[in-house]
């Protein structure tokens, strides 16, 4: 995990990456990105927590909507006064780590 990663961010994408069931283990850089951009309809760059959960299933990770909520409300756009959200690196590092722990 980066650096920049608060530890609680970091514990909450673990303990949610504990949770998925991966359909396919290794999504490529093309689907993450496309599930990413197609999902966070809304131009502001970052994930809410239905937009987390859609994404994550395009990809074939299943996340219950407790995690996907607690991962948005525990983000570093949320600790900046924020609505809270996932940006792209965040999202890249909870698919990350949700193939790694399947």
């Amino acid at each position: 995990m980066a650096s920049s990663v608060s530890t609680a961010v970091y514990e909450a994408r673990k303990a949610a990456a504990a949770t998925v069931k991966p359909k396919d283990l290794k999504p490529s850089w093309e689907a993450i990105t496309k599930a990413f951009s197609q999902t966070s309809r809304d131009g502001s760059g970052l994930l809410r927590t239905n937009e987390l959960q859609v994404a994550m299933r395009s990809l074939g990770f299943d996340m219950s909507k407790d995690n996907a909520s607690h991962l948005v409300q525990t983000s570093q756009n949320a600790k900046e006064g924020g609505a809270g959200g996932i940006n792209f690196d965040q999202f890249l590092e909870l698919v990350e780590a949700a193939a790694m722990e399947a």
